[in-house]
């Protein structure tokens, strides 16, 4: 279980304060891996995932669209396709459809591999 805290909601893509969401590092070291995020949260929180290309660094902006994204901001659950991923180094990223909003989630990522790396950024 994780939580959105102030100084870690900072709301949706697009807003300058995004980059302060909660992120992981998913390190995808072999071929033909299939992810699929999911996140429930309380009911009053709007939430979406996406999974975007990086180099274990925060992501403050989005340069490309995310390889996995849950699509529409949902209250309390929101689940990815499932979606074959290259090798390589990635971030997760949580976030609220408005900045500030706060309270407790959990976040799966599912994986066909066993070897995937998942690391929480702070």
């Amino acid at each position: 279980t994780h939580s959105l805290q102030i100084g870690t909601a900072g709301g949706p893509i697009g807003k300058g304060s995004w980059g302060s969401n909660p992120q992981w590092s998913i390190n995808v070291p072999k071929e033909d891996t299939k992810l699929q995020l999911k996140c429930a949260a309380m009911k009053e929180l709007a939430i979406n995932v996406i999974l975007v290309r990086t180099t274990r660094r925060r992501v403050h902006h989005l340069y490309e669209e995310p390889l996995i994204d849950t699509g529409s901001y949902r209250h309390g659950f929101c689940m990815s396709e499932i979606t074959t991923v290259p090798v390589g180094m990635y971030n997760v990223i949580a976030s609220t459809y408005r900045a500030g909003e706060v309270g407790s989630f959990i976040l799966s990522v599912l994986s066909s591999s066993t070897e995937i790396e998942i690391s929480e950024i702070m």
